[in-house]
């Protein structure tokens, strides 16, 4: 699996076929790449979980979904909690005062 090691060598149809049913698999107590074929009843059930999770943020909206987690839970708001810990190939090359 070369593309595990370079991200810029993954197909995009393989990896929409890898991880296009992800979170229905991880609800559902499977592994994210599973192929199960989830009925329509058990997609029902599985989607009726999402309503049980606590907070559901969104990584596309990190700094938001912080915020958002903070209001509803309270607590304080940590700096450390907006720091990228798994910038993509992109940002780090972007980021990268060398590149």
């Amino acid at each position: 699996n070369n593309w595990v090691k370079n991200a810029s060598s993954i197909d995009p149809v393989e990896y929409a076929e890898c991880v296009g049913n992800c979170m229905v698999n991880m609800l559902s107590g499977s592994n994210c790449s599973a192929h199960v074929d989830h009925g329509e009843r058990d997609v029902e059930e599985i989607a009726g979980k999402v309503d049980m999770l606590g907070f559901v943020g969104l990584t596309e909206e990190w700094n938001m979904s912080v915020c958002l987690f903070h209001a509803k839970f309270g607590g304080p708001v940590l700096a450390s909690e907006f720091y990228d810990v798994r910038p993509g190939v992109e940002k780090r090359l972007a980021d990268d005062p060398v590149a």
